[in-house]
């Protein structure tokens, strides 16, 4: 996301106080995104994947990365996910963190993080809206 972020930056002809404008973040933030330092908090993902209009640099190999990578999609907290899902939050993050549960729980869970991303991917192109706006409007939901 680093090299993303600083590319796009350059390519577009932005400062870091732009770009940080845009995202909502205090300048030195950017900065630190580009060199590697920090991964962004949640709340800003779905900005960030506006800005770069690319999501390839969140991780979707294994369940605890779907989970978290559908969660950042939409800038919510595992409090929020938990809720979505059924759960407690706490529970969200030992998922996130590895911890196992149960093949079919895991499949009902896959399954619906994947019906509700092509519901709003579907949303998307028929509205042609970003999808830091639909994330948006999912998290009032």
């Amino acid at each position: 996301m680093s090299n993303l972020l600083f590319v796009k930056r350059k390519t577009l002809q932005l400062s870091k106080k732009a770009v940080a404008g845009k995202l909502g973040v205090h300048v030195e933030v950017v900065g630190q995104w580009e060199r590697g330092e920090h991964l962004p908090r949640v709340k800003y993902v779905p900005a960030l994947v506006d800005f770069l209009g690319d999501d390839r640099w969140l991780p979707s190999d294994t369940f605890s990365d779907r989970l978290y990578r559908f969660r950042a999609m939409r800038g919510w907290s595992q409090e929020k996910l938990g809720t979505w899902l059924g759960v407690d939050g706490r529970t969200v993050g030992r998922w996130e963190d590895g911890a196992p549960l149960p093949e079919k729980r895991r499949r009902d869970f896959d399954r619906r993080m994947m019906e509700a991303s092509d519901q709003e991917r579907r949303s998307r192109i028929e509205k042609n809206v970003t999808p830091r706006a639909a994330a948006s409007n999912s998290a009032s939901e």
